[in-house]
């Protein structure tokens, strides 16, 4: 807490941690800070609106029935591996553009595959051989 806080509320839970309500100049924020005082959770209201932080060393949510996420702009970032797994369908829909970038190989694998162009071309570009291997290979 520095000296321009008004701290409003402050409980020190049965843990350690601490729940604290200030009063900020210019926002409210409500903490909760583990043992050491480090920040877990934190809401800030102020007039640039609600921010919500989690800091925590592992976050699930989990919903019976729907999770939607919706927000102007949305950015996942892994220090690590990132996995998604659906047990049905996976749909992507994208009204711009798309870009994928791998520094790794690229395996895209499935039972039938479509590549389909609805207005233009569809180009190939490859700094090395282009190989197509088949049991028949059909071209227009």
């Amino acid at each position: 807490m520095n000296n321009k806080e008004k701290i409003a509320f402050q409980k020190t839970l049965k843990l350690g941690h601490q729940l604290i309500v200030s009063d900020l100049p210019r926002q409210n924020e409500v903490t909760l800070c583990n043992s050491e005082g480090t920040k877990l959770f934190s809401i800030i209201i102020s007039e640039n609106g609600t921010t919500l932080s989690l800091e925590a060393t592992n976050i699930n949510l989990e919903a019976k029935n729907n999770l939607k996420i919706s927000a102007q702009d949305i950015e996942v970032e892994s220090r690590a591996d990132t996995k998604i797994v659906s047990q049905g369908d996976f749909k992507n829909y994208i009204k711009g553009d798309t870009m994928l970038l791998t520094q790794g190989e690229k395996l895209d694998i499935a039972k039938t595959q479509i590549i389909k162009s609805d207005l233009g071309n569809v180009d190939i570009v490859a700094n090395d051989d282009v190989t197509l291997k088949g049991e028949r290979i059909k071209l227009n």
